[in-house]
Order: C-alpha cells, then structure tokens, then sequence
C-alpha cells in the first residue's frame, strides 16, 4: 500500500514537470551561483556596519526627541495641576467669603439673642426670692424651671453657632488686642500686669477664623 502511494505521488510530481512552461524550465539551467570573494564579504559588513550605525543614530535622536516631548508633557502637566490647585484653594476663598457675607447678618442676630439668654441664666441662677417663706418653694421651682429651659435653649444657640464654625474668643487673662478686643472699662490692680483684660463685658465670636464679632472687655491699667 505504501508503495502504491509513493508511486502515485512520483507521477503526480512528473504530470506537474511536464505541463510546466519551457521558460519557467529554463532558469534552473541558467541559474549560477555567485561567486562571493573575501574581499566583498568585509565590504558588506563594513557597509552593514555603518547603517546599523546610522540607525542606531537615528534610534537615539527619535528617543532624545521622545524624551523631550515627555519632559515638557510632564512640565506641562505639573503646571495645570498647580493651576488647579490655585483655583481650587481661590475658589474655596471666594465660597467662604460669600458664605460670611450672607451669614454674618443673621449669626449676629443669633448673638444677640444669645446674649439675652446668658443675661437670663445668669440672673436666674443669682435670684432671690423676696417673698415669705410660704412662697418660697414655689418660687424656687418656677426660677429652677426657667433657668432649665433657658439652659436647654442657650446650648442649642450655642450647637448652631458650632456648626456654622462659629467660635468664642477666649479673652481672660489675655494680653489686650485690638484685633480681638475693644476696651470698653479699665481697671487699676497693680497686682495684675499691666495690659491684662480682667472681665469680659461682651462675648467676642470668630467665623472661619475671622473676627465675626469684637469682644468688649475691662482692662487693667498701671498708673
């Protein structure tokens, strides 16, 4: 079987030869080989030494130039993030100014009301009853009853204000300063030094780290 096969192929093969064209024939008996001296041999290798040079020139230029163009992207993207950056930040100024603007009228309206309600606390909490002693615990309960609702109230300003980054100015005991403080009474205590601010008048409030309210406040002075 095998035998019948390779027979059969063979005839396929010279079918094939002999229904080629005589020209397609003709070039393997003119074909030569060429004849390859030493000489010719290093001139090809020279030759292809020095476009693989050449290259290679080439090569590093295209890279040179590639990493210039990387360079300036980077510069170019380190200068619009900076930018960015800069008009993020500008424009969180500009909001935070905005919103002091259209708060700022209504937080010291808040303060206000404060203020009363800390004047009533502390009136409430320093109250004595005038009336006999028949009167006295009804008294006592209805002062304990409103100072209660007055407390309750003054911490629910107080939250409001906290959550706006509305903050109290810490006074007492402080140096005097025109930025936070305006004097408002002096006080001669040679005990104290000179400059001190020794009570507060009226509470001082920040918003955003900037003064929303002055504090008014007695200061002591040497003589």
């Amino acid at each position: 079987m095998l035998n019948e096969n390779k027979q059969k192929l063979i005839n396929d093969f010279s079918q094939f030869v002999e229904q080629l064209p005589e020209e397609q024939l003709d070039i393997f008996d003119n074909k030569q080989e060429d004849n390859v001296d030493l000489f010719t041999l290093f001139q090809e290798f020279i030759a292809l030494k020095t476009e693989i040079k050449v290259q290679s020139r080439q090569f590093k230029g295209a890279l040179d130039e590639f990493k210039n163009v990387f360079t300036v992207l980077e510069k170019t993207c380190t200068t619009l993030s900076n930018e960015l950056d800069s008009k993020r930040l500008e424009n969180t100024r500009i909001l935070q100014e905005q919103r002091q603007l259209s708060l700022r009228p209504l937080l010291l309206d808040i303060l206000d009301v404060r203020d009363r309600l800390e004047e009533t606390v502390t009136y409430l909490e320093t109250y004595k009853p005038r009336f006999g002693f028949g009167f006295l615990r009804k008294d006592d309960s209805l002062v304990n009853t409103l100072n209660t609702g007055q407390n309750i109230s003054l911490r629910r300003i107080d939250q409001l204000l906290n959550n706006n980054d509305v903050s109290m100015i810490e006074v007492l005991g402080k140096t005097f300063d025109t930025v936070y403080m305006r004097a408002v009474a002096v006080k001669n205590d040679n005990n104290l030094p000179n400059g001190c601010v020794v009570s507060e008048v009226r509470k001082g409030f920040m918003l955003d780290g900037k003064v929303l309210r002055i504090a008014e406040v007695e200061v002591n002075k040497i003589n």
